[in-house]
């Protein structure tokens, strides 16, 4: 009885990533600064493996390389489809419940029960839970998944959330750092669709963008999933499965499947 590895979804660990090494380092170079974070966002078609990178970023052996480990840096994730309207209110609540149940200081403790506590978000608080933060030497990594969800909902005549969003990342004190994920280009998303009184909501984010595996990624990706294994690939295969995917991360995945259930009733 053989085991299908291509069976589940991508797995998410850090010795399965392959080919984004380079926009990897770059993200995390931009957040290592404390006097000059620099927030990014990451973006690329669907099913090119956003959710997969962002993951990465949960890593701690992976943040410890960048000295953002815990107790320093608090990382918070969130999948921005679970956002409702409002969104000031819904985006806050989700991140600050999240924040108060990790391992951070009693003073930041006791600021978020207070912001949670009233009966509406106070933004002001929000500022200055983030300063605290940094004048705590600490810091708040705050990773959002599929943004497009959240813009979309936004009203083009006041988009009070991102201009919030914007100012908390330009603050004197770098308590907060972003990293978001979404299918368009940032700028492309907000330039034709909102009407900032201040600065665009983008321009303090570092574009990244996300293409898909080349061939040498390919052949290392399915190396991994097969190795160890009995049932191998030939070059060939490996050459066609590329091919049929283009370098779609979950595409390669579902080929890679088809092939080897193939290849399982053959050796039956």
């Amino acid at each position: 009885m053989y085991s299908n590895p291509f069976a589940k979804e991508i797995d998410f660990s850090s010795n399965s990533f392959f080919g984004r090494e380079r926009e990897l380092w770059g993200v995390l170079s931009r957040l290592a600064n404390p006097h000059g974070r620099v927030s990014s966002a990451v973006y690329g078609q669907t099913c090119i493996g956003k959710s997969w990178f962002l993951k990465q970023l949960e890593q701690p052996d992976l943040l410890a390389k960048w000295d953002l480990e815990e107790p320093g840096v608090t990382t918070v994730s969130l999948n921005s489809t679970e956002i409702k309207p409002p969104i000031v209110e819904n985006f806050w609540r989700g991140v600050l419940q999240q924040l108060r149940s990790k391992n951070i200081p009693s003073s930041e403790q006791r600021l978020i029960a207070e912001i949670l506590a009233a009966s509406s978000i106070d933004t002001f608080l929000i500022s200055q839970l983030l300063d605290l933060i940094a004048k705590n030497n600490r810091f708040f990594l705050l990773l959002l998944d599929n943004f497009d969800s959240i813009i979309e909902q936004i009203d083009v005549e006041n988009p009070t959330f991102l201009n919030l969003l914007r100012s908390l990342l330009v603050r004197q004190y770098k308590g907060l750092g972003i990293v978001m994920t979404t299918i368009k280009l940032l700028n492309e998303l907000c330039a034709n669709r909102f009407h900032f009184d201040i600065s665009p909501f983008d321009n303090v984010f570092y574009p990244v963008e996300l293409k898909p595996f080349n061939e040498k990624e390919t052949k290392e990706f399915i190396t991994y999933y097969l190795k160890k294994n009995f049932i191998q690939f030939t070059v060939e295969e490996q050459e066609q499965l590329f091919k049929i995917s283009a370098g779609y991360p979950e595409q390669l995945r579902k080929v890679c499947y088809e092939l080897f259930e193939e290849k399982i009733k053959a050796n039956e």
